[in-house]
């Protein structure tokens, strides 16, 4: 079955579509105005030609009037010899079925008889010299037929070849014009839809590379004043005014980070001095439950201050050369034996091929530890099951995948959806999933360059090979630089 024909050509930019509509605007302004130009032509000739039969008529009429039809059989003569030399005009006075009396033919052509009375137009013949011998030349007339009585009819006609050279005069010179002005016209429209929708696709490619993080991109401006130049303008200064609150959200939140660090390690430094002299087993414990709280709202702000400098952009750059294996291999000897301490088979699987590759080491080497202790805590199996972590390795392509995967029942229904938003943000998660993956979420959006922009990009979130959750981050081998 023939598929039907698809206009891939008009779809493929706005800038196409817009030329094709304006040139289809202009050739149909121009037919218009060729039909408009033909039928005034047309209408001013024939009236001028009816207007010249009536007022021969009307005089023959006060011929006939005045001197009977001996009168106007003499007028007509006089008239018809005139008509003849001139081809303009054309007269005849005959007996119906009876003998010519006067006029511009000696003998009569049978399609008089048949003539009606009243206004008509006809095509008339005449015999001419031609190259090849003689031939006959078609004349078109204007002519009126009036009855004088007693089966006496008068014709009188007016010449239209002067409509219809005016005519064919037109119909050339639009067929001889026409095509050079759709191509100039094409050309034209072309190069000014071309020009307005490059300015357009200079913003929205400024929109896109803001939201890879060239936080420092602008529009480029002609500074022509045009309201394309205005819209520009207002664009970049929005820019700036939101690079200057990133920047300054961005700094206090480091502040505040670095504010609450120091008196948190003084308090630690203090807790654990403490915890050295007390030999009470009830103070002990309370000491280390503090030590270990302290040591989460450390955590806390570390994974804070990690994610604001992978979402602001502060990371880009810092990518490094990185064996992803060694990373994956590292991981699973700082926490294999935290596993087995909490009875946790840790499982470490790492495909065939090259896992070099380049990133931000310190940023994927936290988010990896993010999903670890997740997967330690929150990934345990219902029931008798053995509960089991995997850290995976692979490679698809120009990709690198790695995953961490868990036979436990996997995160709740529709809680995926909120934690990746329209621009991966996380939102009003619990404490137990929250920093942990908006930083893995963070990490994700930053490696996977080349889709910055889209939906949760680099990060997948399946179901595990057991029915648990497998959380994948895909990572290109080449971390593309992204200028301001």
């Amino acid at each position: 079955m023939r598929r039907p024909l698809r206009l891939e050509w008009l779809r493929a930019s706005s800038a196409r579509r817009t030329s094709v509509l304006f040139l289809g605007l202009s050739l149909t302004a121009m037919l218009l105005l060729w039909m408009l130009t033909r039928a005034l032509t047309d209408y001013v000739l024939e009236t001028r030609a009816w207007y010249e039969v009536d007022f021969q008529a009307a005089s023959l009429g006060g011929t006939f009037a005045r001197n009977g039809l001996l009168g106007l059989a003499s007028e007509v003569s006089a008239r018809g010899e005139a008509g003849v030399d001139s081809g303009e005009m054309l007269y005849l006075l005959f007996e119906v079925g009876g003998r010519t009396l006067a006029g511009s033919f000696v003998n009569r052509p049978p399609v008089f008889e048949t003539l009606p009375i009243g206004r008509s137009e006809r095509t008339l013949y005449r015999l001419v010299d031609a190259p090849g011998g003689a031939a006959l030349e078609e004349i078109p007339f204007a002519l009126s037929v009036y009855d004088l009585g007693r089966d006496h009819r008068l014709v009188v006609a007016r010449n239209l070849q002067l409509r219809d050279f005016l005519t064919a005069r037109l119909n050339w010179v639009f067929s001889l014009v026409f095509f050079p002005t759709a191509l100039v016209l094409w050309f034209a429209s072309h190069r000014v839809s071309r020009g307005l929708f490059l300015r357009l696709d200079r913003i929205a490619e400024t929109s896109r590379r803001v939201q890879e993080g060239a936080r420092g991109a602008r529009v480029p401006r002609d500074n022509s004043g045009d309201e394309f130049d205005r819209m520009s303008a207002e664009l970049n200064r929005m820019l700036e005014r939101n690079e200057y609150l990133l920047e300054a959200l961005r700094a206090r939140i480091f502040s505040l980070a670095h504010d609450l660090r120091t008196p948190l390690t003084r308090l630690q430094g203090r807790l654990e001095e403490a915890q050295t002299r007390l030999s009470s087993r009830s103070a002990g414990e309370k000491l280390d439950a503090a030590l270990g709280e302290v040591a989460r709202v450390r955590r806390t702000f570390d994974s804070l201050s990690a994610i604001v400098l992978a979402e602001t952009g502060a990371a880009e750059g810092r990518g490094e050369a990185l064996d992803y294996r060694e990373m994956l291999s590292d991981l699973y000897d700082l926490y294999a034996p935290l596993a087995e301490g909490q009875g946790v088979r840790l499982r470490l699987e790492v495909g065939e091929g090259d896992f070099d590759g380049a990133g931000h080491r310190q940023l994927l080497f936290q988010a990896m530890v993010n999903l670890i202790e997740n997967a330690l805590s929150h990934g345990a199996p219902g029931g008798d099951a053995e509960h089991e972590v995997v850290l995976r390795l692979d490679c698809a392509g120009a990709e690198i995948l790695l995953s961490v995967e868990d036979n436990g029942p996997g995160l709740p229904e529709g809680l995926v959806a909120r934690i990746i938003g329209d621009g991966g943000e996380v939102v009003a998660l619990s404490s137990a999933h929250g920093l942990g993956l908006a930083l893995v979420v963070a990490v994700a959006r930053l490696h996977n360059l080349y889709g910055f922009h889209g939906k949760g990009s680099g990060l997948e979130f399946l179901r595990s090979e057991s029915g648990g959750l497998c959380v994948r981050l895909r990572l290109p081998r080449t971390l593309a630089a992204k200028t301001n």
